[in-house]
């Protein structure tokens, strides 16, 4: 059996923003910067061609894939628009429209690139031994060519070219006919590349994953999952300050992962997780033994469903409802660990009803999200730079199947 795929996507944009450069904690006085960007373009091409078979040799049979990918990037910004910082801005008695757009483009900052190209022949061998043990194993041969730059005239500051082999391996022991045990191994590489500073040739980032645990998979009922896993990076591209990007030493991420999902009752279902992570820098010449930024030590969601069936409304009609929530721990809001976001709590639910119509399934569904208009921070880039969590949404969807 073989398959072909290709996908493309393409992006436009022009954008003004009010960029914050300095904060004063004490009196609220934030610094601004009216910054713009007059045109953007990016675009990616992806292609992969896959053939899979099936082999008995003898009594052990292997699951055989080969395949290839390809995947082109392309980044363009053309007129990179700069203001001069204003002040006076505060954020206990904002006054908005007071800062004046700016139109000055600056040159050394325009007409920024990144072309990324990437190629790959992989191979994975899935070999039944028989009814209790499965191996797995699988190389892959990834290449990737990088060229950065920006400014007019155009400054290259990435030019390179990474290849490399990223090994798979694992293994299965069937405990019974609805439990297993596995351990597996993978590698990961990717390449270090940046537009607006000079970082050379800087050695691609890479990684190795380790993971051993159990799957439970009880049939009309429950399917569990419990794993540890040990990850770790090395060459991982920090900024130094405006003029500088260095590699990391190594990041390591520990933790364990717990997932169910199904039946509790013939019309009552669940979905769970939860996941403790230790993400830490383990090797730096500033950051070593920090907390890795967004990366929350405790995350769970849980979600329950119940299906009431045929309410009599009309002939087979069915209703379901649900309603969950998920959980974030407070995360480092920075490498250096100068502050803290907050953890959060956000509700979701929903409701859904169908019924036949002129011999179709016709289906409303409608949709909550942060159902109680929580305000919570997901992430961010540094103390200027914190996101705000969507608040409440309401959505209504239709649909029909014929």
């Amino acid at each position: 059996k073989s398959s072909l795929t290709y996908s493309y996507n393409r992006n436009r944009y022009s954008d003004n923003q009010a960029r914050a450069t300095k904060y004063n904690a004490n009196t609220g006085i934030l610094t601004r910067q009216p910054d713009a960007t007059g045109y953007a373009h990016s675009q990616a091409q992806i292609v992969q061609l896959t053939l899979n078979g099936d082999v008995d040799w003898g009594r052990i049979n292997h699951q055989l894939l080969f395949g290839f990918d390809y995947e082109a990037d392309r980044t363009f910004r053309g007129d990179m628009i700069r203001g001069t910082p204003t002040s006076g801005f505060n954020i206990y008695n904002p006054v908005y429209g007071q800062l004046p757009t700016s139109t000055a483009v600056n040159a050394k900052d325009s007409d920024q690139r990144e072309n990324i190209d990437s190629k790959a022949f992989f191979m994975q061998d899935a070999i039944r031994l028989n009814d209790r043990w499965q191996l797995l194993g699988g190389l892959r041969y990834d290449t990737f060519d990088v060229m950065a730059g920006k400014g007019r005239p155009f400054l290259t500051n990435t030019d390179s070219s990474y290849h490399r082999v990223v090994p798979r391996a694992g293994i299965i022991y069937s405990l019974t006919s609805y439990s297993s045990l596995y351990a597996s191994y993978s590698g990961s590489f990717k390449p270090n590349s940046n537009i607006a500073n000079n970082i050379g040739a800087l050695p691609p980032e890479i990684g190795k994953s380790y993971e051993i645990g159990a799957k439970l998979d009880l049939p009309n009922r429950i399917t569990g999952n419990v794993a540890l896993f040990d990850i770790e990076k090395q060459n991982v591209m920090v900024k130094v300050d405006d003029n500088l990007y260095r590699t990391a030493g190594k990041v390591r991420s520990q933790g364990v992962e717990l997932d169910l999902a199904g039946s509790l009752t013939d019309t009552l279902s669940l979905i769970g997780s939860y996941a403790y992570t230790d993400a830490r820098v383990t090797a730096d010449p500033e950051n070593t033994g920090k907390r890795m930024p967004n990366a929350a030590r405790h995350t769970a969601s849980l979600f329950l469903t119940q299906d009431f069936g045929n309410i009599g409304l009309a002939a087979g009609d069915d209703l379901r409802a649900g309603a969950g929530a998920r959980y974030v721990s407070r995360r480092a809001g920075d490498a250096a660990n100068t502050f803290y976001l907050d953890d959060y709590t956000v509700a979701d639910a929903f409701v859904a009803y169908s019924l036949p119509l002129n011999g179709y399934k016709v289906k409303w569904q409608l949709n909550v999200k942060n159902l109680f208009d929580q305000t919570y921070y997901p992430s961010s880039g540094n103390n200027l730079r914190v996101a705000i969590g969507e608040p409440r949404q309401v959505v209504l969807r239709a649909s029909v199947d014929f």
